[in-house]
């Protein structure tokens, strides 16, 4: 933004201003001239000003005082001499007399006469100090001085001019230093004015559209801003409003009694002309002291509106249970007994705890019952309590008030058990949660209400819970290490998922199942014959369907290249050898071969790019893959 500056310029000023650096100008400082003098100066600068020509005015003496009063919508600074420009002048002056006549208009900075006074006295000068409002004022002084003796004058361009009209020798008041020192200022004042109303703009942006209501008011209670959702909300003008007492116009506000505390109020339920409203009400503060009070408002109908929508939305983003019973695959006689049950207990509000090796399917069966309960179509939200920290655990499930710890989210976050309001929460690895963590669960069973971290209220809600474990939860509460009481609360309904080496027969239906997915390369006859290979059936299978399925998946991208099947798979059936088998604790083995390019670009393309999948259906992780593609200048 270039700042056009204008500087009333007359006689020596105007040399002085023509003769300055462009190295002293701010880069962005555009100076026009007036070389014009007291009320010649008048109409030229209203022009300047009518027109948008000009974004300030800098002026000395009789200029600045005519530009003040004439001048209504933009910054005039006056060139003000500093204690050092006195002095020097007072020094050049005494170099010639001993007399000197000090000439000031007579609205001048008054800093300025009582600084000569101030330092007059350390020179050998004998200073006579005099002010004028007119010219004929200026002569009759000039001619006064004149017949005193005084031969040398100090002032400002008129005075000067004046002054050798007479034959006195005249010291300029302003230096390059104090005009280069008020073009500056002027130069920030303008852009000053310029981001404070960009952020009234934008502030009366945001208040015009927001849909909350909003009404504030001073020290006295008020009114001085009511936005146009207030005046929807409450029916009223914001013209009839805006001047009048807080509580004259709203009948049930407490924005005087906040204003009078300085106490905030939050959430709170207000009925004002036949509406009822949420509202928060706030202290304004500045420099330490309650300056007014701010509310706003919102129809507590078109909340809970809001509230519906937001869960219809979270729902559409994937906070839902995908599988169903129909998805579980098996044929013995544990895993037929383990879905009766789960049927039986989908019929139920009671909460449950599944339990069973990892990689059993215990979110499979958790998603199923949900989708066979009332709760069907409603939120399904898993956590897996053993992937974070406790205190990120406990955000994560009550949520949290802004401010609540450092980093908190701004406006707060609402936690897991608000989000499935009305639906259900599936604690995975429910076991790892920490002892406090522990008492707030209960709590939340108990009682169906949520605090959230770092708030007094208590919000109530409405949700089926879930949990699962691979651990022997009996146990550690033996131990001391689980509570008893949130057990027998969690334990109310039990579900055990039989792991894979107790059901074999069901190894051929599930690999197959797999098999046909993942490898649309190979006739389904010889599919068959792989997945009936008794080697499978005989594996122990400790990552139980897990490393069922990273097998088929390393298998359909070696199948590509390599013919021979039932080698393949055999080698990845021992995690030593390094073909994607799964260690007991579930979690992937790297090769013991250095995968080749071949392997590693079959891999990619099966994912469609996905590296991460690729090393996933390779069994190794994202850096070996990242590492071992280097190595190989992929």
């Amino acid at each position: 933004m270039k700042i056009r500056i204008c500087v009333a310029t007359y006689g020596i000023l105007e040399k002085m201003v023509n003769s300055l650096s462009p190295e002293l100008i701010p880069a962005n400082v555009e100076l026009i001239h007036a070389n014009l003098v007291l009320n010649d100066l008048s109409a030229e600068a209203k022009r300047l000003e009518a027109e948008g020509r000009v974004d300030a005015f800098v002026a000395s003496g009789g200029n600045a005082a005519t530009l003040e009063h004439v001048i209504t919508s933009i910054p005039i600074v006056q060139i003000r001499p500093n204690g050092y420009d006195i002095i020097g002048v007072l020094r050049d002056a005494s170099l010639h007399t001993d007399r000197v006549g000090c000439i000031f208009f007579e609205t001048s900075d008054p800093e300025l006469t009582h600084a000569l006074h101030m330092l007059k006295d350390l020179t050998n000068l004998s200073v006579t100090i005099c002010t004028y409002s007119t010219r004929r004022q200026l002569e009759d002084i000039i001619r006064d001085l004149a017949d005193q003796g005084i031969r040398d004058v100090i002032g400002g361009s008129l005075a000067l001019q004046v002054a050798a009209e007479y034959g006195l020798y005249g010291h300029y008041i302003v230096t390059e230093a104090g005009l280069t020192e008020a073009i500056r200022t002027a130069a920030d004042l303008v852009e000053s004015r310029y981001q404070e109303a960009m952020q009234s703009r934008q502030l009366s942006s945001v208040l015009n559209f927001i849909s909350e209501g909003v009404i504030a008011t001073n020290q006295d209670d008020v009114i001085t801003l009511c936005n146009p959702s207030a005046e929807k909300i409450f029916g009223i003008r914001s013209a009839d409003t805006v001047g009048k007492k807080v509580y004259d116009v709203l009948t049930n506000t407490r924005l005087n009694i906040v204003r009078q505390t300085g106490i905030k109020e939050l959430d709170q339920i207000q009925d004002e002309r036949n509406t009822k409203v949420l509202t928060n009400r706030v202290p304004m503060v500045a420099d330490g002291k309650v300056i007014g009070a701010l509310a706003t408002f919102r129809n507590v109908y078109e909340v809970e509106q809001a509230e519906a929508q937001i869960r219809h939305k979270l729902y559409a983003r994937g906070l839902v249970a995908k599988h169903r019973f129909e998805d579980i695959i098996g044929d013995s006689a544990a895993m037929r007994k383990a879905v009766d049950a789960a049927r039986e207990y989908a019929r139920s509000d009671a909460t449950l705890l599944i339990v069973g090796d990892s990689g059993t399917g215990k979110e499979l069966f958790a998603q199923s019952i949900h989708n066979a309960s009332a709760r069907s179509g409603k939120p399904f939200v898993a956590v897996n309590c053993a992937a974070m920290t406790q205190q990120l655990l406990e955000s994560e499930l009550f949520g949290y008030e802004e401010g609540a710890f450092t980093g908190a989210r701004r406006g707060g976050k609402r936690g897991v058990f608000e989000l499935a309001d009305s639906g259900t929460v599936f604690l995975d690895e429910i076991a790892e949660i920490s002892p406090e963590t522990q008492a707030h669960l209960l709590r939340v069973i108990e009682q169906r209400e949520v605090m959230r971290v770092g708030s007094e209220k208590i919000r109530p809600i409405d949700i089926r819970i879930l949990s699962a474990t691979n651990q022997d939860l009996w146990q550690l509460v033996q131990r001391g290490e689980f509570r008893k009481d949130l057990y027998y609360r969690l334990n109310i309904l039990s579900l055990k998922i039989p792991p894979l080496s107790q059901r074999p027969e069901d190894v051929p239906v599930i690999f197959l199942h797999y098999l046909r997915r993942l490898c649309p390369h190979i006739d389904d006859n010889t599919l068959r014959d792989l997945s009936g290979l008794p080697e499978l059936r005989k594996y122990s299978w400790p990552g139980n369907t897990r490393e069922l399925r990273n097998i088929a998946e390393r298998f359909s991208v070696l199948s590509r290249t390599n013919l021979h099947y039932r080698q393949i798979i055999l080698e990845s059936l021992s995690p030593d050898a390094g073909t994607g088998g799964v260690e007991p604790n579930g979690e992937e083995t790297s090769p013991a071969e250095p995968l080749d390019a071949e392997e590693i670009l079959a891999a990619i393309q099966a994912c469609g790019g996905n590296k991460t999948q690729a090393a996933r259906m390779l069994g190794i992780g994202r850096s070996t893959l990242w590492r071992r593609m280097k190595e190989l200048e992929m």
